[in-house]
């Protein structure tokens, strides 16, 4: 199940989601896309945590994250994760547009193998 609140998501652990993640000017209106660019999605632990739990790239075009059951089948049950989102321009100038959001792992009572 995805549920979105804001910048705060909740995905039950291994369940496949698209989600829509838009990079914004500082006027609040769509930052546009332009070739080269690139749009990087990341989960870690907590804030103080270097080490990433999924790291994925936007698709650029239509703005669409698509998270598969193997990016968060590693993730714990009922667990509050940090999520960011990067805007990595082509002339390499970094701008984090969403920064330390929630990102709840939700209860999955499937087992998977790999899991």
């Amino acid at each position: 199940m995805l549920n979105i609140r804001g910048t705060t998501i909740h995905l039950t652990r291994a369940d496949t989601a698209f989600i829509k993640i838009t990079p914004k000017n500082k006027d609040g209106t769509d930052y546009r896309i332009q070739s080269g660019d690139r749009l990087v999605f990341r989960i870690k632990q907590n804030v103080n945590d270097m080490r990433v739990v999924c790291e994925k790239d936007i698709d650029p075009t239509t703005c669409i994250l698509t998270l598969n059951p193997e990016d968060t089948v590693f993730c714990r049950n009922d667990k509050d994760y940090r999520w960011e989102a990067e805007l990595i321009t082509a002339s390499g100038y970094h701008f984090t547009f969403i920064e330390d959001a929630i990102f709840h792992i939700g209860v999955e009572l499937e087992v998977h193998r790999n899991g």
